[in-house]
């Protein structure tokens, strides 16, 4: 009885080789396709029952051998798999479309400028740039744009510079030869352009527009005159009834008037957070509001006709004209005042009566403090310019809150002023009594004021209530 022994020689990978059979180890003598031969992953001796197996180092060499040159034929004769299979880059459709001849022969009837620089590159470079351009991944394409544009801002031009094929060409015929589109050129440009305003390229340093510089004086020059300095932090509020839309459209009457150019709503939005972020428009005051203005806007947020608004608006706008006018006025007598404080003094006077002056204040209150009646007391305060003198006069319910107050009060600031200069007072007096009517009575206030300018030496003197 014959018997086939197979031994296995150290191959591991017997997936790969075509033919082989890994699951079996007994192989048929008779067989054609003798793995023995062919592949050379095994041998086999052919025994008889009563022989012995007998292997020399001679014949195991001469077995590798074979085998090596047998698997080494096999994998040069190998049909490649699938990952090494090199297939050609499939075309989109919009690269065909862009690289075909009907598109390139189309390319010289575009509209680019005045000179018509897309008709100075032939068909044959057109074919050439856009097969080249079409060929990168998008995102190569993008990288070409944006390094195309920086290039072409990084002369001193007031416009940007393309080249094709050693021609200076605009800007339009440049995205005309590459088949750009006016959409992805715009969002890439943007992104060039974004957060970052024009260079001036002779110094180095950034520079705004004059319409940008004629919005924030204009915006200055509104938050000074309308808006109200908060004493407790360097804030401005602006009115209550206005709105930054209104802050707009006032700013955009004021250059239809005056016939300049003006910066867009987002512009206008932007320059307001960026250079005026300390002007506020508080949807809760700290300080009381003006009645007029809360009325205004009480009667904007009503539905209104047209006529009825731009007649309410007119109003605003005149209360608006009036409290400048005032505001000019005393800031016109403070200068006065602090750049000759020999020649004129300003005063201004003012009352508080309200809660917050009730003593004593806790910062916690429980309900049974809060049950309790707490002493009222008043205050009034004065502004003395050009000696830099700050007055507070507090009093208590047991005086009545009056004329007699005020006048006082002024009696003592005059009386004061007059001890630090020598014993005298400035010729000129310029008195603002932001006072309520009942502490300003127009007849006892004036005898006062007409009398104690007369004994204290002073020549003129003006009051406004």
């Amino acid at each position: 009885m014959r018997q086939i022994k197979v031994v296995d020689l150290p191959f591991e990978d017997w997936s790969d080789i075509e033919g082989s059979d890994t699951g079996s180890n007994t192989v048929d003598d008779n067989s054609d396709d003798n793995l023995f031969t062919t592949v050379g992953y095994a041998r086999s001796e052919v025994l008889s029952e009563d022989d012995k197996y007998q292997s020399s180092e001679e014949s195991d060499q001469e077995v590798q051998n074979n085998t090596l040159t047998n698997l080494t034929n096999v994998m040069k004769n190998r049909k490649p798999g699938r990952a090494a299979r090199k297939k050609p880059k499939r075309k989109g459709k919009i690269q065909v479309l862009e690289t075909s001849f009907e598109t390139v022969n189309k390319v010289h009837d575009g509209i680019c400028c005045e000179k018509e620089c897309v008709k100075k590159i032939t068909r044959n470079t057109v074919m050439k740039l856009r097969k080249a351009f079409y060929s990168m991944t998008q995102r190569k394409q993008s990288k070409f744009i944006l390094d195309t544009l920086q290039k072409s801002y990084a002369v001193e031009d007031i416009s940007p510079t393309f080249v094709v094929d050693q021609k200076r060409v605009c800007q339009d015929a440049w995205k005309l030869v590459h088949g750009i589109k006016e959409r992805r050129f715009r969002y890439i440009k943007s992104r060039l352009h974004e957060n970052r305003l024009p260079e001036d390229y002779r110094t180095g340093q950034q520079y705004l527009s004059t319409r940008y510089i004629s919005a924030m004086m204009y915006f200055k020059e509104y938050a000074e005159n309308f808006g109200e300095q908060q004493p407790d932090c360097p804030e401005i509020h602006l009115p209550s009834c206005l709105t930054k839309i209104a802050v707009f459209k006032d700013y955009k009457l004021q250059c239809d008037v005056s016939q300049q150019p003006s910066i867009s709503l987002s512009s206008f939005y932007e320059m307001w957070r960026k250079e005026f972020s300390h002007v506020k428009l508080r949807k809760h005051q700290k300080l009381s509001k003006c009645t007029e203005c809360t009325l205004f806007k009480e009667a904007l947020l009503t539905k209104l006709t047209k006529e009825q608004k731009e007649e309410l608006l007119m109003k605003r706008k005149a209360h608006f004209a009036l409290q400048l006018l005032a505001r000019q006025k005393y800031y016109k007598h403070r200068a006065k005042a602090r750049s000759s404080p020999q020649h004129y003094l300003s005063l201004i006077i003012d009352n508080m009566d309200q809660a917050k002056t009730t003593l004593p204040r806790f910062s916690l209150n429980s309900k049974t403090d809060s049950a309790y009646a707490g002493v009222h007391h008043h205050v009034t305060g004065a502004l003395c310019h050009g000696f830099g003198l700050d007055f507070g006069f507090t009093w208590t319910d047991r005086f009545h809150p009056d004329s007699n107050v005020t006048l006082n009060c002024l009696l003592k600031v005059l009386h004061h002023v007059k001890e630090i200069n020598d014993n005298a007072l400035p010729p000129v007096l310029y008195l603002q009594a932001d006072n309520c009517g009942k502490d300003n009575k127009k007849p006892l206030c004036a005898d006062v004021f007409s009398c104690s300018c007369e004994g204290r030496g002073i020549q003129e003197g003006k009051s406004r209530t």
